[in-house]
This record gives C-alpha cells, structure tokens and sequence, in this order.
C-alpha cells in the first residue's frame, strides 16, 4: 500500500511536468468489436493533458487576440490549470500553429474509450477520478460525500485515477472540451482561418467530457452537450490532435 501510494503521489505532482506536451497513440484497428461508427477513423495521436492557461497566455501574446494583461486578469493566475474563455476558432488556431487540429467527437470518444463507460472504467466516479460537482459545487445534483479539492478547475493532470489505460487525463471533468464536430449534421468544421464564415462561427458543435459543474451521466464516454463556435466560457476548454502520416 506504501509503494501504492508513492506511485500515486509520484504522478500527481511530477507526470504532468516530465510528460508535459506529451500525445498518446490512438489506432482504432486495436480497439476489439470496433462499433461501426468508428470503423472510418484513422490512427491519430492525442494530446496527454488540456492545453494549460500558460500556454493559451504565451499563444496570445504571439497571436491577434485581445491583450493579455485583460485575459489574466479575469483568469486564476495558475498557469497549470486547463485553458479557458476561448471560443472555437481561437482553439483550432492555437492547435493549427502547433502543427495540430482539433479532435472530432469519434476521435475523442476513441480515446476515452469506446467499450468503458468512463475514460478509466466501469466504476462510478469519486474524488481520486476527477474534478467534477462535488461538495462544494452549488448545484443541486453535486456528490456531497465527495470533495476533490476544487471549487472551479484544477491543474491538468492532477486525478492519476482517472486517466485512460493509455495515460490520457481528464477526459471527464474539469473542463469540457472543444470538438470539430458540427452537432446538427456530424460533419467536420474545418479550421480556415479569416476566411471562417459568419455562419460557421455561430453553429453548434459537439463538446465532451463534463467540468467541474458537471451531473456524473455528463462525465459518460459517450454523453455530449453542444456549444455555439463563437461561444467561450470558464468551464469550456480543449486539447488537440494530431494525424499519424
């Protein structure tokens, strides 16, 4: 149990600094009794952790975005915590200059896993799992006997327990996340830069994975709520993509 917990405490507080940028390999060839709805999806890698506040703040000061001094300013100034109040486009940008994408809704739930109800299993979440309406969540459906140790976000990479078999981390809870998925017709939104139209920016695409404010059926692999492109919150954020050839 001693070694247990060493091992625990080890990747709570080091993994995300010494993996940090880190992908995960995904090929759904692997995956056994494929469903045919993700029979069509190619290898791809995925990103470990959400993209950080640190790294959405180094982003705009390089990008056209607003000034960063009113962006920290309305932010929790802990640069491990997941990015946030961006919208779509400013999410595609961001992977599109690292030489990724964002993942679409099949891709997303291939790394959360297609036969797990939960990115680490059958078992129903708890405190060690993730940063969902716990306790200290004012809603009227949060887990009173359950406290992770969060009002609102957490550092990436913090709940070990509840990361994929293959190492993918808070892919329920925490922030929702951005897809390229467009809700009403399950086609691909593709990222064009300022030749985005008017009409692309305000359709509803598909997010997944639940936040901190989060009913436990919305942390499901397969549960998913949907969001305007041209929409940003402080519990939405996103992680990217990024094709194997």
């Amino acid at each position: 149990m001693k070694l247990k917990g060493f091992w625990i405490l080890w990747f709570s507080f080091l993994a995300p600094q010494l993996w940090a940028g880190g992908m995960v390999l995904i090929d759904p060839a692997k995956t056994p009794n494929l469903p045919p709805k993700y029979q069509g999806v190619k290898p791809f890698y995925i990103d470990q952790f959400e993209v950080t506040l640190g790294e959405q703040v180094s982003f705009k000061k390089k990008q056209i975005y607003k000034r960063v001094d009113e962006f920290q300013a309305k932010e929790a100034p802990d640069p491990a915590k997941p990015a946030n109040l961006a919208p779509w486009y400013e999410a595609a940008h961001f992977c599109e200059v690292l030489g990724k994408r964002l993942p679409t809704a099949l891709e997303w739930e291939l790394a959360a896993g297609v036969h797990r109800k939960y990115p680490w299993g059958d078992e129903p979440p708890n405190a060690k799992r993730g940063n969902f309406c716990d306790k200290s969540c004012k809603s009227p459906w949060n887990l009173w006997r359950e406290q992770d140790g969060f009002e609102r976000s957490s550092p990436v990479g913090r709940f070990v327990e509840g990361a994929t078999p293959e190492g993918v981390f808070d892919l329920a809870g925490n922030l929702w996340e951005w897809t390229s998925t467009i809700a009403e017709t399950g086609e691909t939104l593709i990222f064009r830069g300022k030749d985005q139209t008017a009409l692309e920016n305000s359709q509803d695409l598909v997010i997944k994975g639940g936040s901190y404010g989060s009913r436990i059926e919305q942390l499901e692999n397969q549960a998913f709520a949907r969001s305007p492109a041209n929409y940003k919150a402080s519990y939405l954020g996103w992680r990217c993509v990024k094709d194997t050839l």
